[in-house]
């Protein structure tokens, strides 16, 4: 019997959710359908697993694009972080809070238009963000 090659599958930029990052100011964008962002939302509300990301060749105006984030449960306020040098996010805090981030993120895919973006930074007395976390901007793609 022969053996059948599996072409792998050629994902054009758009096929899955980008993250791209600025290690300078530490800013990041995740940009995705209202489908994707529903889907990134109850990994949020799942308290863990991880999510692969589309590499783009060009992330301007950003430095760089990361492959993954990983959602892991913790206690307490939610850290956004993402190491210089790593290509990948990490999101870890504890359930209330990232079921606080998922509704946010889930109001945004279900709200929002292609201008629009959604804003996750952290600022003294924040619902759900620990302050170590790095700034993250969500955005729809069109």
């Amino acid at each position: 019997m022969l053996a059948r090659y599996q072409w792998p599958k050629i994902i054009d930029e758009g096929d899955l959710m980008q993250l791209r990052r600025l290690d300078a100011t530490r800013e990041m964008e995740l940009r995705g359908t209202a489908a994707e962002l529903t889907d990134f939302a109850s990994l949020l509300i799942s308290g863990s697993g991880s999510l692969d990301l589309d590499r783009v060749g060009d992330p301007s105006p950003y430095g760089r694009s990361l492959s993954r984030v990983n959602v892991l449960l913790a206690s307490g306020p939610i850290a956004v972080v993402c190491s210089v040098g790593s290509d990948e996010l990490e999101i870890r805090g504890g359930l209330p809070q990232l079921n606080l981030f998922a509704t946010n993120v889930r109001g945004f895919a279900d709200d929002a238009d292609a201008m629009s973006h959604l804003h996750i930074d952290y600022f003294p007395g924040h619902d759900y963000l620990d302050e170590s976390s790095d700034p993250l901007v969500i955005a729809l793609a069109s």
